[in-house]
């Protein structure tokens, strides 16, 4: 999965220079960096075991008296 993940971030990263005139290129530059950033994480996290919190762990629990 992550080879096609890989070819496909590529892929639009290559036609956003494509489609941008060359001016544009190092703002367009910058604005890829987060999105090349995101796809380098997953196979780090993978390899130095980072626990990835779940989307409700930050969620404070109701006390019983509210609820």
């Amino acid at each position: 999965m992550f080879p096609i993940l890989v070819f496909v971030v590529l892929e639009i990263t290559a036609q956003s220079f494509q489609a941008t005139p060359t001016r544009h290129y190092p703002a367009l530059a910058l604005a890829v960096l987060p999105a090349l950033a995101r796809p380098i994480t997953i196979p780090l996290n993978a390899v130095l075991g980072a626990n990835s919190p779940t989307p409700y762990a930050a969620a404070a629990p109701v006390p019983s008296s509210l609820g």
